[in-house]
């Protein structure tokens, strides 16, 4: 049996990440995943935040980015309501070349790359993890990282997680499509009982003559309802002359992050620990900071030969940014009930919230960034506060 300091399921942006700094550290590394092409599919609308947030673990490369954002406007039942200029807002990637680049890193870093590899198993003695069953062969690892996305097999495997529940799921699809409608380098939401209720429909600027074009779903719906309903009415009314391509599927957990990330010396990072924001089911960023903060705990573990050090990410990850993706999940609660004429004071809040983060370092809102939120829902935001505040 091959033996490794670190196996790492999943090869996309929080296994690649996990596996270039832990590669980059010294520790011997390999990274597993099912599929034949790193990038491929696409399975995200491409929108994470700015380069220097990107700089922060590692050099931004132009190679990877399609296009700059400049802010957002918000449309309700087709009538524009909201416009705003961010600077530096973020930027829309080329998610297959922003892979590509993060797996470079990693192998020039000394891991190695298996794909066209599915983990089936954990191998498992007295209460810690030896390695995993493979479709290549037992793999031997001190540690090992499950950040094989929202079903996490090795999650569930290890009492970690559970199958994700259809409420706590983002169902979404998308198409590019050749147009410069809404191509303005803002992202455009359009929202409303009658664009689409429970969820929301983007169009984003993906490049000169060409945009993404997506819709998705908030948990349970109705029985019968899909995201394929709206988006295709939508795109019969602004794009019936435009030539569509590439459709791209996905489900992203909604759910909240679990308080213990790691089991003897297993750990879980990214979708497979539910590290995504709730009300835009965005995860790139919150996959880097995360994957961050569990490769020093791993370096120093594996400095140390104390599994300790471990426990310190789920510390670390259950504070503040539990928090703050507690507060994200309340916003999308509210934004799902809320008649048409809240919509704008919803995205409004959740802007004036996210507008405070210290985005230098791993999320860090003040409290007082609630308090628009707390005015504008009132009675129904109070009956949220003990959750909030609870574990």
């Amino acid at each position: 049996m091959n033996q490794y300091d670190v196996i790492v399921s999943g090869a996309s942006v929080a296994g690649l990440y996990s596996g270039y700094k832990l590669a980059k550290a010294g520790l011997k590394v390999i990274i597993l995943d099912r599929r034949e092409a790193i990038g491929t599919p696409v399975r995200c609308g491409e929108a994470t935040r700015n380069r220097r947030e990107i700089e922060r673990f590692f050099p931004y490369d132009e190679s990877y980015i399609a296009r700059e954002l400049t802010g957002l406007a918000i449309h309700v039942n087709d009538s524009q309501e909201l416009s705003v200029e961010i600077p530096d807002t973020g930027v829309i990637l080329k998610r297959e070349k922003f892979e590509q680049y993060i797996a470079d890193l990693a192998i020039k870093a000394g891991a190695k790359l298996k794909l066209i590899t599915t983990v089936t198993g954990l191998i498992e003695e007295k209460g810690t993890f030896l390695g995993v069953k493979s479709t290549i062969g037992d793999i031997g690892g001190s540690f090992i990282v499950a950040a094989d996305g929202a079903e996490s097999f090795l999650g569930r495997s290890a009492g970690l997680t559970c199958h994700l529940k259809p409420r706590d799921a983002y169902t979404a699809l998308q198409y590019r499509i050749k147009s410069d409608k809404f191509n303005d380098g803002k992202m455009h939401f359009f929202s409303g009982s009658e664009s689409i209720p429970n969820g929301y429909i983007w169009v984003f600027p993906k490049g000169p003559g060409e945009v993404s074009v997506g819709a998705g779903l908030f948990g349970s719906h109705k029985k019968g309802e899909k995201a394929s309903t709206y988006l295709d009415t939508f795109i019969a009314k602004h794009y019936a002359d435009s030539e569509k391509y590439m459709l791209i599927s996905g489900c992203a957990p909604i759910d909240i992050a679990p308080k213990q990330l790691s089991k003897a010396n297993l750990l879980i990072v990214g979708d497979a620990a539910r590290m995504v924001n709730p009300l835009t089911a965005g995860g790139i960023m919150n996959a880097l900071e995360a994957a961050d903060v569990m490769g020093d705990a791993i370096i120093k573990s594996h400095k140390t030969g104390s599994l300790k050090p471990l426990m310190r990410y789920s510390k670390k990850l259950s504070g503040t940014p539990r928090f703050i993706q507690k507060a994200f999940y309340v916003m999308k609660e509210l934004y799902a009930k809320s008649p048409d004429s809240e919509i704008i004071e919803t995205v409004r809040s959740a802007a004036t919230f996210l507008a405070k983060a210290d985005r230098s370092k791993l999320f860090k809102i003040p409290v007082t960034a609630l308090f628009p939120m707390i005015r504008l829902y009132a009675g129904r935001f109070i009956k949220w506060i003990p959750w909030l505040i609870r574990d």
